[in-house]
């Protein structure tokens, strides 16, 4: 039984699940470092963030094409940035 196109599909959801996890990761990191100066440093240091932002998005809308809204705990990547830990563990977040 030829089942390739499974694989292909496993592989592709694990490569977009761990792209996803390094996004956090990426913008967790810009968003715990805090600039010091005036406020054109602030808003450098805010501008690195965003390019993580996107990244994580990116991956987010990813998955949001690959997995069926009925098997995700947040159907929408907005709906993940905002809930919380008690929602999800409640299965509020469906």
């Amino acid at each position: 039984m030829d089942n390739s196109a499974q694989l292909d599909l496993l592989n592709s959801l694990s490569g977009t699940v761990s792209e996803f996890q390094a996004g956090i990761g990426k913008l967790d990191k810009a968003l715990s470092h805090h600039a010091s100066g005036d406020a054109f440093d602030h808003a450098k240091h805010s501008a690195t963030g965003l390019p993580a932002m996107a990244a994580w998005r990116h991956a987010g809308d990813k998955l949001e094409t690959m997995v069926a809204d009925d098997l995700c705990r947040c159907r929408r990547i907005e709906r993940c940035s905002f809930i919380s830990d008690e929602e999800l563990a409640s299965g509020g977040g469906r």
